[in-house]
């Protein structure tokens, strides 16, 4: 099944990025790295909204074929899209799959930051080094980050900590951040959260979880095997400790929705059984990512 369909990126090309921290004049020009004035670069059009300046409207195509188009530019210094995908063995579970829901997602927001002409950079995180692609720039490189995309296994353990590290470290300009995960790891995330929001990114935190392991069923003695570290745990499960173990899911998300909230960052918590095209097109536009 391919990860994204014609129609969906038809409906996908006419999304912007958006960042506060670029809207907050940390970069020069629009949100999605363009601005507009005779001495930028000619990038491409796009249509006419209300409260966009008459002066960039292309009257020469509004003549020829009665369409309204607006001039876009490309700025000098064009921001980043960082995607952090969690593509350990914990997220090869559930119906629908968290890894495929996670690298729709990715392969989404990541054709969105092309055509907006962010330079998008892949990290994905599995057993071993983090596996990376990018920086891209350009929707002609799509079939090239898809097929990275497409390539990924789930396997091992994600070294989150590390990975944030890295890209603290390696980010130089403001942007956007994007973490798709389960986030359902032992670590203290505290510090490696405020990693990244000190290196200047707009982060959004988007917690995948599949229907199993938000409403677990089943009743009676149970073997449980961490998927991770193959341990296994009898269990009995009777409704008392589906309660207990849902409330300590609901604690944790509630901590980490609070961790990045006094960071500045946005958590973002999603169920695998909503389709990942209401996620991008609905949810993500609701909370300022995309317009």
């Amino acid at each position: 099944m391919p990860l994204l369909d014609p129609d969906f990126v038809a409906r996908l090309d006419r999304l912007e990025i958006l960042s506060r921290k670029i809207l907050e004049g940390k970069l020069r020009g629009e949100h999605t790295a363009r601005k507009h004035g005779p001495s930028a670069e000619f990038a491409d059009h796009r249509n006419y909204t209300p409260g966009d300046d008459p002066r960039f409207i292309d009257w020469n195509i509004l003549a020829r074929l009665d369409r309204l188009l607006v001039k876009i530019f490309l700025a000098e210094q064009e921001p980043f899209m960082y995607l952090v995908l969690d593509q350990s063995k914990s997220c090869d579970y559930g119906q629908p799959n968290k890894a495929v829901y996670i690298k729709q997602v990715a392969a989404a927001l990541g054709f969105v930051g092309l055509v907006n002409h962010h330079r998008v950079k892949i990290l994905a995180l599995g057993g071993g080094p983090i596996k990376q692609a990018g920086p891209l720039h350009s929707r002609f490189v799509l079939p090239r980050m898809i097929k990275f995309i497409e390539s990924l296994r789930p396997n091992g353990i994600a070294d989150f900590p590390a990975c944030c590290r890295w890209l603290a470290d390696k980010s130089r300009v403001p942007g956007v951040c994007v973490v798709l995960s389960d986030f359902l790891m032992q670590e203290n995330l505290f510090a490696p959260l405020g990693d990244l929001v000190a290196a200047r990114q707009d982060l959004y935190c988007i917690q995948v979880l599949s229907p199993q392991e938000i409403e677990p069923s089943g009743k009676g003695p149970a073997t449980l095997t961490d998927l991770e570290t193959t341990e296994q745990r009898q269990t009995p499960i009777t409704p008392s400790t589906v309660a207990r173990y849902q409330a300590n899911l609901a604690a944790r998300r509630q901590s980490l929705a609070d961790l990045l909230a006094r960071h500045g960052a946005q958590f973002i918590f999603n169920s695998t059984d909503v389709p990942f095209d209401r996620l991008i097109l609905e949810c993500l536009r609701q909370r300022g990512l995309l317009a």
